[in-house]
């Protein structure tokens, strides 16, 4: 572990930005870094020195011109022509671990100006960083505690630019969740409610199973907890699901983002719990989850009653402990279902190469013999299998 000092250079350059979604997610010695955008609004006919993207690890936030600190991660991404952007863009890093104590974290973009690297834009994460511990299978009930991705929001002036800035990023934070099982919630999760509705995050689910499996049907269920979720059976608010389909042994469905509606838990402060659960035949059990860190507090909301003798409003808080929502159960997709989904005689080859596990080729071979008057007729294409038609089905729409 170390330190640097860094000189104090003149910050007033802004052409060149880091804009859109920035964040990271570290797990265990590696981390990755994502990128939004990096854009250089110098003129036509400028070239950049060589810059670098730089998460470093700071006593306080950073403001702007020198700083001393400890670098976690970096990566050298060459020059850049004016009026030109880069992004989005992800790299898998080495990461270095601070020492213990709670650290600011800042991503700098850096230009090398012929002696030294000067940075010209930055993100700061509001939520501070704290080394946690390795993941630690606890024998006696089956619990692994772990790190985990968190999504947060930000809203603040770069006190170095006067620019206002939004900012999505993913925070690294301790709880618990299941012993890792064949069905999996991978990489960054998270959540968003806006106006009675939510959108669910999810970087992937995978089925670990043989590739001749085929799950049951598959629900993601978002949960309001009096405590965080260790595993077993549950008593708590289903505050939002939704049904994702089956899923192919040794395939995954990545970078999700569902949306569906939210019923708020009642008041009070709950532990949300993020839930992959798996339909057996008579119910859905619980495969794999996420606890959120931050808890969800639900304040009294009062109800307005006018007394007309008076002319006066009386305040009255009201308090109810039924579950606002059912879980999700598996039936056939319906008709409205469908056309929400993207159609197949669409689905251009980048939708389809993000497919886990489904070639290259195959995904060109299809996309080549658009249209399909049915989904039978994909099986004369070359290369989609039983399993593969049947994954598109789940997927896409005619």
């Amino acid at each position: 572990m170390y330190a640097l000092q860094n000189p104090v250079f003149d910050t007033d350059i802004p052409e060149l930005r880091l804009s859109g979604i920035n964040g990271y997610s570290i797990l265990g010695d590696r981390i990755t870094l994502n990128i939004g955008e990096i854009a250089n609004h110098r003129s036509f006919g400028n070239l950049s020195g060589t810059l670098s993207v730089e998460l470093w690890a700071l006593n306080q936030v950073y403001q702007g011109g020198g700083f001393s600190g400890i670098p976690l991660a970096g990566v050298v991404i060459g020059e850049l022509h004016g009026q030109h952007a880069i992004g989005p863009a992800s790299w898998d890093l080495a990461f270095q671990e601070p020492g213990e104590g709670y650290w600011q974290l800042t991503l700098m973009l850096r230009e090398w100006n012929g002696m030294a690297y000067e940075t010209r834009d930055f993100v700061n994460f509001a939520a501070p960083y704290s080394p946690v511990k390795t993941a630690v299978r606890q024998a006696t009930n089956n619990v692994i505690e772990v790190s985990f991705i968190e999504y947060k929001h930000a809203e603040a002036s770069d006190n170095q630019s006067g620019r206002f800035i939004e900012n999505d990023y993913f925070v690294q934070a301790q709880a618990f969740k299941p012993a890792a099982a064949e069905l999996l919630l991978l990489g960054n999760c998270g959540y968003d409610v806006q106006n009675g509705r939510i959108r669910l995050n999810v970087g992937e689910i995978a089925n670990r199973r043989g590739a001749d499996n085929i799950s049951g049907t598959l629900a993601l269920e978002l949960w309001a907890l009096d405590q965080a979720y260790q595993g077993g059976h549950f008593d708590g608010y289903a505050v939002a699901g939704i049904r994702v389909g089956e899923l192919v042994g040794r395939q995954g469905l990545r970078e999700l983002s569902l949306e569906t509606e939210f019923c708020e838990p009642p008041v009070g402060r709950w532990h949300l719990s993020l839930m992959l659960r798996e339909w057996n035949g008579v119910a859905y059990e619980t495969r794999d989850c996420i606890n959120f860190a931050v808890p969800y507090t639900v304040a009294p909301k009062p109800v307005a009653v006018r007394k007309e003798s008076d002319n006066v409003i009386n305040v009255q808080f009201g308090d109810t402990k039924k579950s606002p929502v059912t879980p999700v159960e598996p039936v056939a997709l319906a008709g409205a279902e469908q056309a929400s989904r993207a159609s197949i005689n669409q689905a251009t080859l980048d939708e389809l190469g993000a497919l886990k596990g489904v070639p290259k080729k195959t995904v060109e071979n299809i996309v080549a013999a658009q249209p399909f008057a049915s989904f039978d007729d994909l099986s004369n294409v070359k290369g989609v299998g039983p399993k593969l038609l049947k994954l598109l089905r789940e997927l896409f729409a005619l």
